[in-house]
């Protein structure tokens, strides 16, 4: 009697153990990418617009969850007064990618966005020391049919300008919005 409840239970434990499915782990994994523009409009190299666009993809047991995708995008000007002074943060525009540098004329830059408006600033006037050094129009494709070329803006220059948003936070750093992201899906 006890060697058949002993077998028993063995073939009831293998019978259980066998039939019990295996449980896989469930982990996200999230791909980043930073894909920031550093663009120089201007042949002095006295203005730089920062193009900050983060993306995060995140998947789920390897099968990517597409409507989770997250995009950042951050628009912010910076101004010298010459090639050898150091950076300063001028204005920090909406956080739409699509805005571009149509016109310089003396110390008015224009920029504009998409198509419908037109930002003029007027970068004698140090950020903010001024409520007029920037105005908001409509944009006019006659009078502004190209954007501006842009320059490479030098890698030292970009590690200065990263370094000041870093502390003052003008648009948000990869880094806090890469650790925001990652603390969603713990």
């Amino acid at each position: 009697m006890k060697i058949s409840i002993i077998w028993l239970s063995i073939i009831v434990s293998v019978m259980f153990f066998s039939c019990t499915p295996e449980i896989e782990d469930d982990y996200v994994r999230i791909d980043f990418s930073k894909n920031n523009q550093y663009l120089q409009y201007y042949s002095d190299t006295t203005a730089v617009l920062v193009k900050a666009h983060y993306h995060a993809s995140p998947s789920r047991n390897g099968v990517f969850l597409d409507d989770k995708d997250t995009t950042f995008t951050a628009n912010a000007l910076f101004f010298r007064t010459s090639a050898v002074s150091p950076w300063t943060h001028h204005y920090t525009f909406g956080s739409d990618s699509n805005m571009y540098a149509a016109k310089r004329d003396g110390s008015k830059l224009y920029f504009r966005y998409e198509d419908t408006l037109l930002y003029i600033i007027d970068l004698k006037y140090p950020s903010g020391s001024n409520p007029d050094s920037v105005k908001i129009t409509e944009f006019d494709s006659l009078l502004y049919p190209n954007i501006l070329t842009s320059n490479n803006t030098d890698s030292t220059d970009i590690d200065y300008i990263d370094s000041l948003n870093n502390s003052a936070k003008w648009y948000k750093p990869y880094g806090q919005w890469k650790d925001e992201i990652i603390n969603l899906y713990r």
